[in-house]
C-alpha cells in the first residue's frame, strides 16, 4: 500500500478509533489504572466527583477492594474520566456490580441507588436512568425514572448482583428508551421524555447513593462501574463505506 492510500485510509482509523474512546471501567482496586487503597475517598481519583460518605474499603476481608457508602449519602458521585458523546441513535450502556453491605435492622422498603446519565457534570440525581430500593424482605427493587413502573428483582442474600442499563437517545425529540437486565434477566423497559438530557451532545456517567433512613444498615458496596457508547447503526455505516471506497481507490491505483 503506497504513501497516498494510507493517508486516504486515516480518516477511516480515526473515526472507528473515536467510537472506542466512549469506554470507561473502574473496579476499585490497586492494581488497574484507577489504583485505589483502602480508605481512599472516591473523590480522591481521576475524574471523579463524590462526597467523603463514599471509601474504598476491604468488601471481604480477603484483600478484595470496593466502593462503599455508609447509607447516610444522598448526593451522586459521578464517574467520568472523559464525558461520554451522545447522538440520536446512540445506546449508552452503564454496568455495575452491587451489593447491600448489611442486613441488619433494615426496615421497611428504602431508597438505596440511582444509575444513569446527567446532562451536567455536578453532583446531582440522574437525570434518564433507574432508582434500586430494597425491602425488608431483602428483595431489591427496580423504579424508572419517572417513577411511574417498580418490578420486583431477586432477593439480595447479600450477594452480589449485576445490573446493566441501557439508554438509546431515540430519534424522536426529547425521547429516551431505557431497559435494563438484572442478573441476565430483564428488569425493566420503559421510555422516558426529558428535554434537558436530549438537547445536550455530551453525557455524564452516574452513581447516585440514597439516605435510606434505615438505623443499622450500612449501605451499598459497589465492587465495579462501566460505561460503553454503541454509535447509531448509520455510524458504523458510514465507516464500512469509508473502508469499501478505500479499498476501491486502493485497487484502481494498483491496475
Amino acid at each position: 500500500m503506497n504513501k497516498k492510500i494510507l493517508l486516504s485510509l486515516l480518516p477511516v482509523f480515526a473515526g472507528a478509533l473515536s467510537l472506542s474512546a466512549q469506554n470507561f471501567n473502574y473496579n476499585f482496586d490497586g492494581t488497574d489504572s484507577d489504583a485505589f487503597a483502602v480508605g481512599d475517598q472516591l473523590s480522591s481519583g481521576v475524574n471523579i466527583i463524590a462526597q467523603n460518605s463514599w471509601v474504598i474499603g476491604d468488601i471481604d476481608g480477603n484483600g478484595n477492594l470496593g466502593a462503599f457508602t455508609n447509607g447516610n449519602y444522598q448526593r451522586a458521585v459521578i464517574f467520568t474520566p472523559s464525558d461520554q458523546t451522545f447522538n440520536a441513535g446512540d445506546t449508552v450502556t452503564l454496568n455495575t456490580r452491587l451489593k447491600l453491605a448489611s442486613q441488619s435492622a433494615f426496615t421497611g422498603e428504602k431508597p438505596i441507588l440511582r444509575v444513569g446519565l446527567r446532562s451536567a457534570y455536578t453532583n446531582g440525581t440522574t437525570d434518564v436512568g433507574v432508582e434500586l430500593f430494597a425491602n425488608n424482605l431483602y428483595s431489591f427493587k427496580i423504579n424508572s425514572a419517572d417513577g411511574s413502573t417498580r418490578s420486583v428483582l431477586s432477593a439480595t442474600n447479600e450477594d452480589f448482583h449485576d445490573l446493566s442499563l441501557a439508554i438509546t437517545k431515540s430519534e424522536t425529540l426529547n425521547t429516551f428508551n431505557v431497559s435494563a437486565i438484572w442478573d441476565e434477566n430483564d428488569a425493566i423497559n420503559y421510555t422516558i421524555v426529558n428535554s434537558s438530557l436530549y438537547s445536550v451532545d455530551r453525557v455524564f456517567a452516574i452513581l447516585g447513593g440514597r439516605n435510606n433512613n434505615a438505623a443499622g444498615t450500612t449501605g451499598i458496596w459497589v465492587d465495579s462501574f462501566s460505561a460503553s457508547t454503541v454509535p447509531e447503526p448509520s455510524t458504523y455505516a458510514s465507516i464500512f463505506g469509508l473502508m469499501a471506497l478505500a479499498f476501491v481507490v486502493s485497487r484502481r491505483k494498483r491496475d
